[in-house]
């Protein structure tokens, strides 16, 4: 009779079934992915209303830039309109008082001589007061009117001597020629004070004039 060996084993070999663990993972991956895909989706779309928002803003921001544009062109187009206008008062102002004074001077009464009046009259601008003009009135009615800006001051005064002496050496043969418009309220100090330079040149010149 043959005996079994006592160290031997009598139990068969054992075999594990992973199929529940498998399936518990491809779940859990499965879950992972799934919700990895909605927030991809979210996030793109949350993504792309950011853009489009962006993009609604920026054309808001371009309307308002034109309208800023537009108003500041129309802003300067108002500010040169009034400009115009206000030289044109200006002007006209200047010239007003200039026949003004022309007609006062000639009512005065001149007997026994024969007289050639000159009216110079001189303004300034309120609004600037550096932006002045002469203006010559003769009684011919010829008008001239000569702008003085602090940048011109000199050759403006020269073009009033110029003109000064030209109608004097015109009328050469009158006794006397009058220079009125001086004593006026509307010139600045200086520019009395140029102008009764000049008219004292003339008379140191043609000292056969009277003045």
């Amino acid at each position: 009779m043959k005996r079994k060996n006592p160290g031997s084993s009598s139990m068969p070999n054992a075999s594990f079934d992973l199929t529940p663990l498998l399936d518990v993972i491809f779940i859990c991956l499965f879950v992972v992915i799934i919700g990895y895909t909605k927030i991809s989706a979210m996030a793109e779309q949350e993504a792309g209303e950011a853009a489009a928002a962006n993009r609604e803003l920026q054309a808001e921001n371009d309307r308002l830039s034109q309208a800023n544009g537009e108003l500041a062109a129309r802003t300067a187009e108002l500010e040169g309109q009034v400009e115009a206008l206000q030289e044109q008062n200006f002007d006209a102002a200047a010239r007003e008082q200039a026949y003004k004074e022309a007609a006062e001077d000639l009512q005065r009464d001149v007997i026994g001589t024969k007289v050639m009046v000159m009216t110079i009259s001189c303004t300034y601008n309120p609004a600037d007061p550096e932006k002045r003009k002469i203006t010559i009135i003769t009684p011919d009615r010829n008008y001239d009117a000569i702008e003085i800006r602090r940048e011109n001051e000199e050759s403006a005064f020269k073009q009033l001597s110029g003109h000064m002496e030209k109608y004097i050496q015109l009328h050469n043969k009158e006794e006397e020629i009058v220079v009125f418009g001086l004593n006026t309220e509307n010139i600045l100090v200086r520019d009395k004070e140029s102008v009764t330079k000049i008219i004292n040149a003339m008379k140191e010149k043609y000292k056969n004039k009277a003045f």
